[in-house]
């Protein structure tokens, strides 16, 4: 859950990010058609506060990029350059009052970037009735609880809905039913986001403990910027005949 990437500017190139040990430590590569380089970057502004269990996230745009950890409890969020590769406009939101420390959250991000999905389990000491379902807004810094349910999040590779495992007992109780929940709308704020509870069963349970980030293949180039540099040019066409001489050969031709 700690890898993150995004299609470069150019269209062709990709952006990978790696958090490092530390909140303030990034680890930024590029992708390109002569392989993959990494580099070591640090955030001023960012406290260098060692943390663990990070999950990074883009949105589908590319245009806001999420850090969090189980400790400590903060979320780093930024805007993205798709061009240079660099953040800027940092913004840290703490949910200690939400989660238990060293907590898996496992989490989502909506797909426009503006709200962060994250669980609570009933960790520690199995406290009945707190573990849940929790939506932070960044634009009201309002956290939302939507249920009682708290199996891991993942947002699926069309940044439309997201998609919970969870299991129930059976009706005839004898048995549990393994089934996923939805997050329809996970752009929209509070119940309006309408968490579906039990929409279909499965065979296993997919269990999102450290979700992986989606990759938005569909993300094309930011056409007119200063990196819009790349020129694709279109296969050369191919002739109708070929000869091909010598005709049989057992050497070159």
């Amino acid at each position: 859950g700690g890898l993150a990437a995004v299609r470069h500017g150019n269209g062709r190139d990709w952006w990978i990010v790696k958090p490092g040990r530390f909140h303030d430590e990034y680890y930024m590569g590029l992708l390109d058609p002569t392989g993959v380089r990494f580099e070591k970057k640090t955030i001023a502004e960012v406290d260098h506060i060692e943390q663990a269990r990070p999950c990074s996230y883009f949105s589908k745009d590319g245009d806001i990029f999420v850090n969090t950890s189980g400790s400590p409890l903060w979320i780093y969020r930024f805007n993205f350059d798709r061009c240079d590769g660099t953040f800027s406009n940092k913004e840290n939101f703490s949910i200690a009052d939400s989660v238990w420390v060293g907590d898996w959250m496992s989490p989502a991000l909506s797909g426009d970037g503006s709200k962060f999905y994250f669980r609570r389990s009933s960790f520690p000491f199995g406290t009945p009735g707190t573990n849940g379902l929790f939506q932070f807004d960044f634009e009201t810094e309002q956290i939302h609880k939507l249920s009682t349910t708290s199996p891991g999040l993942q947002m699926m590779s069309n940044f439309k809905q997201i998609i919970q495992g969870s299991s129930i007992i059976n009706p005839a109780g004898d048995s549990m039913l393994q089934v996923y929940n939805l997050i329809l709308f996970p752009d929209s704020a509070g119940l309006a986001c309408q968490h579906q509870l039990h929409v279909d069963t499965v065979l296993n349970v997919p269990n999102f403990i450290a979700p992986s980030s989606m990759v938005n293949f569909r993300l094309g180039k930011l056409a007119g910027s200063s990196c819009d540099t790349v020129v694709i040019k279109p296969p050369a066409p191919k002739p109708d005949n070929f000869l091909v001489f010598p005709n049989p050969t057992q050497g070159l031709l």
